[in-house]
């Protein structure tokens, strides 16, 4: 449901073939083969893994990756895939457009250590449209849709058999990029959307009950956003690697890693899920909204990653839940974390000036030490949120290293604790082990300080010698 397609990688490939002028030609053909083989090995084109022809205006490219696979030593009938074909028109500008009806279906089926694994995926009725205009800042706009899209999933590992099935109904996706703002890179923007989605979930094993789980949602949206992509150096360092397979020129490798950095500037994701039901024998869930944000830097100055979740109206029940458990939903959580480090652009260079990186894939332990020292990382929760019909929480705080220790502060609030109380009491009647709980609230209660706006505060911080307090009372002395 969260696959993104990678159509903007597909049309930036196609259109790095150079500007072929229409009726289409077989020089023109040869040109842009020999493209596909500067990113692909000359192979692809020696042995029909690829293969360009002129048709009318029109260039069509035929990928037979049945073909690659086998050469590849892989056993007879372990992956099958259809061929598939797909046109380039050179437009009067020098650009292109891509067009294609549909993707390849691929079955597998291989034997693993004890069983095997096998599945199938497919597209109905994909259409896919690009357009490439050269010169311009935003050269890149394509859509892609199908109307349904099939995956199937079995892993057979006796005694345990897992299997797995997805179905989507209306999926599109639309890629735009555009040079960066001072012509660092490309930005990319692709946002996804899906109608509908099933996935079902199932395990058996022998002398086991079958465990069965299907998620379903009447629709799904993911967005992702790549700023400053050092698209053209990236592919540059790929064809670099294609053309010398078998060499180690570390002095060669590492200027074109270089250039590449910092490979980005910063990416963004985003799925937003409605109406999501989960259901099982024992189980059933719904959420009104789910959404999650995942958030990454390149190799910058100010590195940082982020990662979000926000749940809104999650209700539950099963028949293997206490009956008190209802009182626990609906629940809703907003919850933000960020991790920042500085210095990872010194970190990439302090990498490649080592002789080890590139040759032997590791650091020296020295240059470990130097990496470790720039970080300082610090870990951020930002002011969020978790409700029940219980009780309503607010947290946020900061975690930080500097000079080799760590501290902490985060503070907690409660608009109450007297309904969870209550339904601990209303437990202790039926379970005394319970009891336990009501004097770790009590102690809990006891610590909290009143905000401005009445709610109970605590104020946890760890100094850097390890000491713990809460609102100023140490704990553990």
């Amino acid at each position: 449901m969260r696959a993104r397609w990678p159509v903007s990688a597909f049309v930036l490939l196609c259109a790095s073939s150079g500007t072929c002028a229409a009726p289409a030609t077989s020089d023109g053909a040869r040109a842009i083969a020999q493209k596909y083989a500067e990113y692909f090995s000359q192979a692809v084109v020696d042995k029909g893994i690829v293969a360009v022809t002129p048709g009318g205006d029109d260039y069509v490219v035929t990928w037979d990756l049945q073909k690659g696979l086998e050469l590849a030593g892989l056993p007879p009938g372990a992956v099958h895939i259809e061929r598939f074909s797909y046109e380039l028109s050179p437009q009067e500008d020098g650009g292109w457009r891509v067009k294609a009806d549909r993707l390849p279906n691929i079955a597998f089926d291989a034997p693993t250590g004890k069983g095997r694994i096998s599945g199938a995926f497919d597209l109905g009725r994909f259409n896919f449209q690009a357009t490439f205009a050269a010169g311009r800042r935003d050269f890149l706009r394509s859509i892609a849709a199908a109307d349904a899209v099939n995956a199937q999933l079995r892993v057979d590992d006796p005694p345990q058999r897992v299997g797995v099935v997805l179905g989507q109904a209306g999926v599109s996706a639309e890629t735009r990029a555009k040079i960066a703002e001072g012509g660092a890179g490309v930005d990319v923007a692709i946002a996804q959307s899906t109608k509908h989605w099933t996935e079902i979930f199932l395990s058996t094993s022998e002398g086991g009950s079958p465990i069965t789980l299907e998620y379903e949602a009447p629709g799904a949206a993911n967005g992702l956003a790549i700023a400053g992509l050092r698209a053209r150096e990236i592919g540059e360092l790929w064809k670099f690697v294609v053309a010398h397979p078998d060499e180690h020129d570390a002095q060669a490798m590492k200027a074109r890693v270089r250039a590449a950095l910092p490979l980005w500037k910063d990416i963004h994701a985003q799925t937003e899920i409605r109406d999501l039901n989960l259901t099982s024998p024992t189980v059933e869930a719904r959420l009104k909204a789910l959404d999650e944000t995942l958030g990454f830097t390149g190799f910058v100055e100010n590195g940082s990653a982020e990662f979000g979740v926000r749940v809104e109206d999650c209700t539950f029940k099963s028949a293997l839940l206490p009956s008190w458990a209802t009182a626990l939903s609906p629940v809703s959580l907003n919850l933000d974390l960020r991790i920042a480090a500085k210095g990872l652009d010194q970190a990439a260079r302090l990498a490649l000036d080592d002789p080890n990186f590139l040759e032997k894939g590791r650091i020296s332990p020295e240059t470990e030490g130097k990496i470790k020292r720039l970080g300082e990382p610090r870990i951020i929760l930002s002011p969020g949120r978790l409700t029940t019909p219980l009780i309503d929480l607010t947290f946020e705080g900061e975690a930080a290293v500097e000079g080799g220790a760590a501290s902490a502060s985060f503070t907690i609030g409660a608009d109450s604790l007297d309904k969870t109380t209550a339904l601990i009491q209303d437990i202790m009647k039926s379970d005394p082990d319970a009891q336990s709980i009501a004097l770790g609230m009590a102690l809990i209660k006891g610590l909290a300080t009143n905000g401005p706006d009445g709610r109970l505060l605590w104020r946890i911080d760890v100094s850097p010698d390890g000491d713990v307090s809460i609102n100023g009372t140490p704990l553990g002395k």
